[in-house]
């Protein structure tokens, strides 16, 4: 807003207000400006007169802000005395009007002070004072509240654009004013938020907070901060924070608040954020550290402390602690031994300033000055002008992956010695082992080490080194001592200390061994002896690459061992090969098969010296009979012309020196030239003469063999060799399963005691032959009985038995058929109680066993009172359900070993076992009440009448049932459904 002339600043002269007088009485309007030009102040007046009041509108249109102040005569000729005041101020609002009146009454100031006007004057008071202090208050009084109303357009202004929620309310949260941000934030609009309480719609959980927090304002903390949730426009609850401040009356009572509220969500998500983070950093065991750019230390986690052995680290953070113990420290140089630290300053550092990270190989030095290799890496972080701002550091311990290069290494080298032993082409296998068992030494860190044979019983020493002070311990001994737990192992086995040890090893036994490291070898997949190592002292436990390494070893010492055997085997087969029974030929490719080469047994197999065959190149053919050759030929040229590299021929006729023909089985090997051409035939064969004869006989056998009953042969210590297939049908066993199985530990069911067997084999023994039943179990667990026939061979009338053989069938059906006609026999078809000719059996046993100890049993005869008329009324049926119901009712409340039987009809007899008659006859009625509550078909409920007594040591049967049949005829005679005993 432009200033008023009187606003302008004149340094060499006083205040001045320029007042425009607007009056049509000129004696008026002089005594005015004669009145303002008077000094009575500070302030001068500069005075502009105007007569009529639409050229002083005029003078105020052309530039109002020349006018300070306006004296107004409201009774002028062009203008109704009432609507003067309101022309003038209709031309502007922003210079005061004083209105001059010519009477004294205060109703005509008032009204025009209400129309609008700053003052009133009355003519006939006016003195040079009072005027110009009237002009002065009044162009002040003017300015001050043109001020306050800028500052209060510019206030509101300022509010209702504030960034933040910014509100004024009552004491109970009603809403007086809400900036546009608050609008905004609700959706709402003034009208719908304004005289609202706004603690309406802040979530349950916050309302009694905020209700504490507005109520604890005083007069003395008027100022209060808080913060709660708001739901925002879209649903979403916001964290505000509430800068509030509370306005009181003179009585100190609350009037308003007056609140600032700024959105902290993502503040305190990032707050949270942070406090998960460093949860997260507390957690990790790797050291994280901060520090700023000068290399002071702001946090190292926990991990960091414990890594370095700090005392106390385990309790998380202990600032004091932490300055005495960092202090003085460089970011990334924490307690780093002399190289590490060079290594930092020299590379790590500056490349971390330079690009940002940094990552190598470093050490720490832990609180008790041992060096800890780490992986470090180093994070500059960076300010705005490109400066480090703080470094991170992580460090991890890698003590544990240089443990395992170390071991890695440790391993290669092994096995590059392993390797190198094994693979030595000139040194002999006794060398190889004792390079070896060194080898073991070294890696297991053991004193001694051996190699046992265990298979032959000899326990004796393929090799050995290192020292031992007891015992065999030199190659060729025998009886030595070994790690025996590996008999029963198929990997490593041992102990690293005495604690561990378990029992079974005897090398260790004496002296106490510390430590002790075995494996098995097995040749060809059986055990054939067991390497073993052994030391003084405890060592630390077995690492998995020393079992790997013992493992190797046994592996080749076991293929070294099957190699030593099959050459050894290859010579004696060699040796016995061109003595045994297999003729070597070489034919020459040519008409007939001339004979190059016959091995020197010809003369034991065909009775020709070898000279007189392949000295007079005799063909081939001539030897074999006449009805073979023609096969022999066509079996040749075919396996030739299919370029087949061996064949087998069908079996054929040689003609023996003295005339005889002797069966021949031929395997011919076709020997060839560069060029593929035939050169000669190499025949390898065998008289199968015997075996020709020995197969008729086997056929007759085989057929026997597939006969339904199952057959199995035995060696002579009860090894099964052959087992036919009704053997696996019967037992469930499969042939691969039972060959080489004992049939008394396969198919032994636990029913036959030892005498069994020692009778069965003392009639084989003497008779040569045993039958009968036996019963045995199959593979399921089932147990069958069988028939079985057993037969020994003997080698010769008087010699040992070389096999027996075993002819069975199942007798399983048999079997249930007699048990089920012996059950059908003893038992009541009914109601499968033992019926009266069991039960008599049952009460003879008794009778015996009470007349051997001395002591009784008790009977109970029981009765079902008017059984005629259940079946009478409901029928057959239902009264057998009656019986059977009845019986269940019974077994329920009897012992294991009372026996409840039908004596017949509807009678019943109930044996009680060392039982005196007082018990007996509570039992009765037990039974007889029992028997009253049940529920039975048909009738519902029946009851029964029971007579009870007592067999003594000694009387006849016919007596105890002579008296219990009395006893019940008297139940009976008393109106049944009762029990009654005879002594």
């Amino acid at each position: 807003m432009p200033l008023r002339a009187s606003e302008i600043p004149r340094p060499e002269e006083s205040p001045r207000l320029s007042v425009l007088l607007i009056e049509d009485n000129m004696g008026d309007a002089a005594l005015v400006r004669d009145l303002l030009t008077i000094p009575t102040g500070t302030t001068r007046f500069d005075t502009t007169h105007c007569g009529r009041l639409q050229e002083a509108r005029e003078h105020l249109a052309r530039d109002a802000t020349a006018v300070d102040a306006v004296l107004l005569d409201l009774n002028l000729p062009d203008s109704d005395p009432d609507d003067t005041l309101e022309r003038v101020l209709s031309t502007t609002r922003e210079v005061p009007v004083v209105v001059l009146t010519g009477d004294d009454h205060a109703a005509t100031g008032a009204h025009a002070i209400e129309a609008g006007a700053e003052d009133f004057l009355s003519k006939n008071r006016l003195g040079e004072d009072l005027l110009q202090r009237s002009l002065v208050y009044a162009v002040t009084r003017h300015r001050a509240r043109r001020e306050l109303a800028q500052q209060e357009a510019l206030y509101r202004s300022l509010v209702d654009d504030h960034p933040h929620l910014v509100t004024r309310y009552l004491p109970d949260t009603t809403l007086l004013h809400a900036n546009r941000a608050m609008l905004e934030f609700q959706g709402r609009t003034s009208e719908e938020v304004l005289g609202q309480r706004w603690l309406d719609w802040t979530p349950e959980a916050d309302v009694a907070r905020v209700r504490a927090h507005l109520d604890s304002f005083t007069p003395e903390r008027p100022v209060g901060h808080f913060e709660n949730t708001l739901p925002r426009a879209d649903g979403e609850l916001r964290t505000i924070m509430w800068s509030n401040r509370a306005f009181f009356d003179a009585d100190g009572r609350i009037t308003a608040f007056q609140g600032v509220g700024i959105d902290v969500t993502e503040q305190r998500e990032a707050e949270r954020g942070r406090e998960r983070l460093i949860q997260i950093l507390e957690a990790t065991p790797d050291f994280v550290s901060m520090a700023d750019a000068d290399g002071s230390i702001h946090y190292v986690n926990r991990g960091g402390k414990e890594m370095l052995g700090l005392p106390g680290a385990e309790g998380g953070a202990a600032p004091e602690q932490d300055r005495d113990y960092f202090s003085g420290e460089r970011a990334g140089e924490w307690l780093h031994p002399e190289w590490a630290t060079r290594r930092l300053q020299r590379e790590g550092l500056p490349t971390a300033r330079r690009t940002g990270f940094w990552e190598g190989e470093s050490a720490l030095l832990d609180v008790d000055g041992h060096e800890i290799p780490v992986s470090q890496r180093i994070i500059a972080h960076f300010d705005g002008d490109g400066e480090p701002e703080y470094y991170s550091t992580i460090i991890r311990d890698i003590r544990p992956e240089k443990a395992r290069e170390a071991l890695e290494q440790r391993r290669q080298n092994a096995l590059q010695e392993l390797h190198r032993i094994t693979s030595t082409a000139d040194t002999e296998d006794a060398g190889k082992l004792r390079a070896l068992l060194e080898l073991g030494l070294r890696e297991f860190a053991m004193d001694h080490g051996r190699l046992v044979r265990v298979d032959d019983g000899s326990r004796r020493i393929l090799e050995a080194a290192g020292e031992w002070p007891e015992g065999p311990r030199e190659a060729g001994e025998t009886g030595a001592t070994f790690c025996d737990n590996a008999l029963a192992e198929t990997g490593p086995v041992g102990f690293h200390a005495p604690e561990a040890r378990t029992d079974g090893c005897s090398i260790s036994d004496t002296p106490a061994a510390g430590a002790c490291f075995g494996m098995p070898v097995h040749v060809n997949g059986e055990l054939r002896a067991v390497l073993s190592f052994v030391a003084r002292r405890p060592r630390e436990a077995f690492v998995p690459f020393e079992r790997d390494l013992i493992n190797l070893m046994a592996q080749w010492i076991g293929h070294e061992l099957t190699r030593r055997e099959q050459r050894l085997a290859l010579e004696r087969e060699r040796n016995l090969f061109m003595a045994g029974p297999t003729l070597i030929f070489a034919w020459d490719n040519a008409p007939g098969w001339p004979i190059q080469y016959v091995s020197p047994n010809v003369r034991e197999i065909l009775g020709y010296d070898p000279q007189e065959l392949a000295g007079e190149r005799t063909p081939h053919n001539d030897l074999v009979h006449p009805d073979d050759r023609k096969r022999l030929d066509r079996e040749v040229l075919a396996h030739t012309e299919d370029r087949s590299a061996n064949f087998q021929h069908s079996p054929y006729r040689m003609r023996h020196r003295d005339g005889g023909w002797r069966w021949m089985l031929d395997f011919t090997t076709i020997e060839r030239d560069e060029f593929g051409a035939v050169d000669h035939y190499h025949g390898y064969l065998v008289d199968i003469t015997e075996r020709r004869e020995l197969e008729e006989e086997l056929e007759l056998l085989a057929a026997t063999f597939r006969a339904s009953h199952a057959i199995f042969i035995t060696d002579a210590d009860g090894r099964i060799l052959r087992a036919n297939p009704a053997f696996e049908e019967i037992t469930g066993y499969s042939a691969a399963e039972s060959i080489g199985a004992n049939p008394r530990e396969l198919l032994k069911s636990g029913e036959h005691d030892r005498s069994f067997y020692s009778d069965l084999f003392g009639r084989l023994d003497e008779q040569g032959h045993w039958e009968g039943e036996v019963w045995d179990r199959r593979k399921d667990g089932t147990r069958i009985p069988l028939y079985m026939s057993i037969t020994a061979l003997r080698s010769g009338d008087d010699g040992p038995v070389e096999h027996y053989v075993a002819v069975f069938h199942d007798i399983s059906r048999q079997k249930h058929l007699e048990a089920e006609l012996e059950r059908q026999a003893l038992h009541d078809r009914l109601t499968g109680v033992p019926n009266r000719r069991h039960l008599e059996s049952l009460l003879e046993q008794e009778a015996h066993r009470t007349d051997r100890h001395g002591d009784s049993f008790s009977i109970l005869l029981l009765d079902l009172d008017r059984f005629k008329d259940v079946n009478d009324t409901f029928g057959h049926d239902v009264g057998d359900e009656v019986l059977q119901t009845l019986v269940r009712v019974l077994q329920d409340r009897l012992r294991k070993s009372d026996v409840v039987g039908r004596w017949g009809g509807e009678e019943f007899m109930i044996l009680l076992p060392a039982t005196e008659l007082p018990r007996a006859r509570k039992v009765a009625e037990t039974l007889r009440s029992r028997v009253g509550k049940a529920v039975f078909p048909g009738p519902g409920h029946i009851t029964v009448s029971i007579g009870v007594s007592e067999h003594q040591p000694g009387e006849p049967l016919k007596d105890t049932f002579k008296r219990a049949d009395e006893a019940l005829y008297e139940a009976k005679r008393r109106g049944r459904n009762r029990v009654a005993a005879h002594e």
